[in-house]
């Protein structure tokens, strides 16, 4: 069989691939000199023909709209009904996939689908797709379309979703997502494939929305819809009530882009007066831009008021906060719980937890939750690759703050020369700290914490500003101070500044964690005066 034009293949692959190259009049418009490169995903010749086919007749149709000036419609029934389909394929093979998946690799995949996830949601609330997704967009028409990116983006983040839950359920209750299927396409009316529909006469005026209905329906109408991990549920549910509380909860024929800019910007003043990110907030957005998406097509308002809205500035991470000084420092340390290892009676300590918790934040700048929750694989001890790994791992209920949040930091020298490795060393595998009580909020770190608080209050510590948190920006400063770039504070700190770009490499995290020792002994604080462990009282 002959391929269609465009059709090839790559010498090291079995899969074809269609490439389509822009007419010269409309180079300017494609950099690159290429309208569409991608795969079709088939080692069928036929398919593959049949799919080049109609991949030529619709770009043909764009570079038309291009030299007429005129934007080609888009079909959102037959867009609809197409990333639907791509659905079914997906989820049926899904949990049979990654039910295969080794332990140690799940929690890689995972971590890189919730960067993905991560980085999917940021662009969506600027209304614009990642590099990684315009390839595919395209097939359904202008990537930069606000009805594509709504549309496919949306699509993308939710099975992004799915695949993160089929990795992470332990109930297995992913599998009965394949029951849902059928009755999702039903309530989408996908049955039938749809047919072109006409475009609507400058002159129709639009079916005026039904009244009464609020955000409440329209939450209730996507998960009916979507049928989403019961996590993103959540996400969605309290960002609805976010909405009722900042605007009172109008129906929805009312909401309208004026009311749209006002609630995106009490949302920002919500993120400035309690210290939220700018992140935080544009997820916000996200979540309702998709609920307004439900209710404009079932005729409940005419469009979506949130389109392109997004929020640029939130409240300073750390407001309020103040780094410990060295002086300080030596203040603390001078405790007899580190000169003397005189373990505190309080059990909120966790006995050995008291003395090497505030150390290793010291040479970390680790969060108290990422300390508290360690095991003791988490540590490497082998001499000259002493390193810690901080990451998350929902079977020992270890949780991280943000996807960028999981690293490797090489171990400081004083560390060792105070016994940490043999401290590890002495413990059966399991929690590093295993006397922390792990009840209430934030488990083992809110406990420890609540200890910490009285501790430096009674060493005459009693701001607000100074915390357990001031470890934490004592070292991002002190790195900065001592000529580590900002990319490698962050790396060590795990600060969310750091990008995707650096989250890529978790299978080898420890590894690169190498490149790092030599910035972490950068760190100097007065701990010199704590004995090593063969002098400590027993």
């Amino acid at each position: 069989m002959t391929r269609f034009p465009g059709v090839h293949r790559r010498p090291d692959s079995g899969i074809y691939q269609f490439g389509l190259r822009a007419p010269e009049d409309l180079r300017a418009h494609f950099p690159g000199g290429w309208a569409i490169r991608t795969s079709l995903k088939t080692a069928d010749l036929r398919e593959a023909n049949t799919q080049a086919k109609a991949l030529q007749a619709e770009w043909s149709a764009r570079f038309e709209a291009l030299r007429t000036g005129k934007p080609r419609p888009i079909d959102m029934p037959v867009l609809r009904h197409r990333l639907f389909e791509q659905w079914e394929r997906a989820i049926a093979r899904l949990d049979e996939t990654y039910s295969r998946v080794p332990g140690k690799n799940r929690e890689t995949r995972a971590h890189g689908l919730q960067c993905q996830i991560d980085e999917l949601r940021q662009c969506l609330s600027k209304g614009v797709l990642p590099e990684w997704l315009e390839d595919g967009a395209q097939k359904y028409g202008d990537a930069t379309a606000p009805e594509i990116v709504t549309e496919y983006g949306g699509h993308q983040l939710m099975l992004l979703e799915v695949m993160h839950e089929a990795l992470t359920d332990e109930r297995r209750t992913f599998p009965l997502r394949v029951q849902y299927t059928q009755q999702r396409r039903n309530l989408m009316g996908l049955n039938a494939a749809p047919q072109a529909l006409p475009q609507p006469q400058a002159s129709q005026q639009p079916v005026a929305p039904a009244n009464g209905k609020k955000i409440s329906d329209a939450y209730d109408a996507w998960v009916a819809i979507r049928q989403a991990p019961e996590r993103t549920q959540q996400t969605y549910k309290r960002h609805a009530d976010q909405f009722i509380a900042l605007m009172g909860d109008p129906p929805l024929h009312t909401v309208n882009r004026t009311m749209g800019i006002a609630f995106r910007d009490k949302l920002q003043a919500w993120a400035i007066e309690n210290g939220r990110t700018a992140t935080t907030a544009d997820n916000i957005l996200v979540s309702l831009r998709a609920l307004f998406n439900v209710a404009r097509d079932r005729g409940w308002l005419t469009s979506n008021p949130l389109e392109r809205l997004s929020v640029e500035i939130g409240g300073k991470e750390s407001e309020g906060r103040e780094p410990w000084t060295k002086d300080e420092l030596g203040l603390i340390f001078s405790d007899p719980v580190w000169t003397q290892h005189a373990i505190p009676i309080d059990k909120k300590a966790g006995k050995e937890a008291a003395y090497w918790i505030p150390l290793i934040a010291c040479y970390t700048g680790a969060r108290l939750t990422e300390i508290a929750q360690l095991w003791t694989d988490d540590v490497a001890t082998e001499p000259g690759k002493e390193t810690f790994e901080f990451r998350a791992d929902a079977q020992r209920d270890q949780k991280l703050k943000n996807s960028g949040s999981w690293r490797a930091v090489p171990m400081h020298p004083e560390l060792i020369r105070l016994g940490f490795c043999d401290y590890v060393q002495s413990l059966p595998k399991g929690s590093l700290f295993p006397h922390l009580p792990k009840e209430g909020k934030n488990g083992a770190g809110g406990q420890f914490g609540k200890w910490f608080g009285s501790f430096k209050s009674a060493k005459g510590f009693t701001s607000p500003a100074k915390s357990f948190h001031s470890f934490r920006h004592l070292v991002a400063t002190e790195l900065r101070l001592a000529g580590a770039t900002d990319a490698q504070a962050d790396a060590i700190t795990g600060h969310a500044g750091n990008g995707v770009g650096r989250q890529v490499y978790a299978a080898t995290i420890r590894r690169k964690a190498e490149q790092l020792r030599n910035v972490i002994e950068l760190l100097e604080f007065p701990t010199k005066q704590i004995p090593p462990s063969s002098h400590r009282k027993r």
